[in-house]
């Protein structure tokens, strides 16, 4: 509703590249960063929640991506519409 705003412009950028960024790219360029540089997740195996969290972000990323831009989009075609009325 605020379409001007910086955490708009914000958003649309982080969904931007979301949809731009092949998904073995977003995989490798968290799992560098959080499990070899924060060691804050495992690189490797199963068991625990743990080991679920980097390869659910990656495949979800897309999917959030192009849902948080359709929303945007539709949500911004009824104001408009419904400013006219």
């Amino acid at each position: 509703m605020r379409q001007y705003t910086l955490a708009n412009h914000l958003t649309m950028i982080g969904a931007l590249l979301g949809i731009s960024m092949p998904s073995f790219w977003l995989g490798l360029m968290l799992l560098w960063a959080f499990s070899v540089k924060l060691g804050w997740f495992p690189t490797t195996g199963y068991g625990t929640w743990r080991h679920l969290v980097l390869p659910a972000i990656t495949l979800g990323a897309g999917s959030t991506a192009m849902i948080a831009r359709m929303t945007r989009s539709s949500l911004l075609v009824y104001l408009r519409c419904c400013e006219v009325l």
